[in-house]
């Protein structure tokens, strides 16, 4: 809670704290995890939310969380945003493979031959071993990493512009999967017997 106002204060650290315990006490019991992990405190698609849900994100990570809830949502929940959605996903992204160290030990990994072949003030970049791995090398979709001169030339974009420019193309030409034969009628036969017997009739 926030001392000031008693509203909630989703994003701090004892937020985290509460996180990571549940988790824990969850797999001290043998049981499975659901957990708030995302929902920042903030209005906006911004720098708090960033930094809230980054903490979030590694925090249920780290402490085993079965499920983590609360992507696209703002305001401590009290708001979902589609833009916030594209950035979290890509925070659970980066959080996921960072967790997972360096991936090997071997010959292949440590590409000694290749290193050796290159010598120095030489390139990997047309190196057939460079060219097999280097799609599992983890890559942004939303930050922009190239030089100064393109993020000028593209108007500066933010992390939130991009989002927001994905989430509109999603929204406009994704199809999802169609229901199975037969699922709509079961799902409203579910609703309908629901009705009948929890409620009350106007």
């Amino acid at each position: 809670m926030d001392l000031w106002s008693g509203a909630a204060n989703c994003g701090g650290p004892e937020d985290l704290v509460f996180q990571m315990a549940n988790a824990q006490l969850a797999r001290a019991y043998g049981l499975r995890s659901m957990v708030g992990t995302f929902a920042t405190g903030s209005k906006t698609s911004d720098w708090q939310g960033g930094v809230e849900n980054g903490l979030s994100g590694f925090a249920s990570w780290i402490s085993g969380v079965d499920m983590a809830s609360g992507a696209g949502l703002l305001y401590a929940a009290r708001v979902f945003s589609a833009a916030q959605l594209i950035l979290d996903a890509e925070l659970w992204d980066l959080v996921c493979s960072t967790s997972e160290g360096v991936r090997g030990w071997d010959a292949e990994s440590l590409a000694v031959d290749v290193i050796d072949a290159v010598q120095p003030g030489g390139h990997f970049l047309d190196q057939d071993h460079t060219l097999t791995h280097m799609r599992e090398v983890w890559q942004s979709k939303m930050f922009h990493r190239g030089n100064w001169e393109d993020w000028e030339a593209n108007g500066r974009p933010v992390s939130k512009d991009r989002a927001v420019e994905r989430a509109r193309e999603i929204l406009e030409t994704h199809t999802p999967y169609p229901l199975p034969d037969g699922a709509a009628d079961t799902i409203r036969a579910i609703v309908e017997r629901f009705e009948d017997e929890h409620v009350e009739a106007a």
